[in-house]
């Protein structure tokens, strides 16, 4: 099978993956169980985030937190001083600069074959890809949105959920939602539903 054919991967949809840590760390742990044959799709509303995503770009701090089977795919990037960087720069923007100089780390290029990001809003009726997925992960996103509109929310991402696949979303959220043709997987750490029906 080929990866980078999208109706033969297995495929994972990040909603609202704002900078990409989630989006990257799923691409990593799947790398890390020496899977291939996935293709993730990371969505944000936001251009500025998304930007940011694709560089997947990591901090000393950052990286402490990701598994150590994990940072085999994490290169070092070249090591640029503060000082350097500000010597030219305007007063004004030095303090973002400052900011941006804290990324230390990478995601290696191979990593990145699997991985696409893009622009959509989640309250769009189009969906970002006209492929179902077999795991939507949605956590921490619907908080920002009243009841109803996370309800229509919910409908469509159980839409875009191949039968069989998995939608997951952050603990204590949306335990209002009771969809028919979905059922709840026991378990007393994740929020995750699996679709029985179309």
């Amino acid at each position: 099978m080929d990866a980078s054919n999208p109706d033969d991967s297995f495929r994972i949809w990040s909603v609202g993956c704002a900078s990409g840590q989630e989006t990257w760390s799923l691409d990593m742990s799947l790398a890390a169980s020496q899977l291939t044959n996935y293709s993730i799709l990371g969505t944000d509303v936001s251009q500025q985030a998304l930007k940011k995503a694709r560089l997947g770009q990591y901090d000393n701090k950052q990286l402490a937190l990701i598994p150590q089977d994990c940072q085999q795919f994490i290169q070092l990037l070249r090591p640029t001083s503060i000082v350097e960087q500000l010597r030219f720069l305007p007063v004004s923007t030095q303090k973002n600069t400052e900011k941006n100089a804290r990324a230390h780390w990478q995601v290696m290029p191979t990593l990145k074959q699997r991985v696409r990001f893009a622009l959509h809003n989640i309250i769009d009726k189009k969906p970002p890809t006209p492929h179902l997925q077999q795991v939507i992960v949605c956590q921490n996103m619907l908080l920002y949105f009243r009841k109803f509109d996370q309800r229509d929310i919910l409908a469509r991402l159980s839409e875009q959920c191949a039968v069989g696949g998995y939608i997951i979303l952050a603990p204590g959220e949306a335990l209002f939602w009771r969809p028919s043709n979905m059922r709840r997987i026991a378990h007393p750490q994740i929020n995750a539903w699996q679709k029985t029906s179309a």
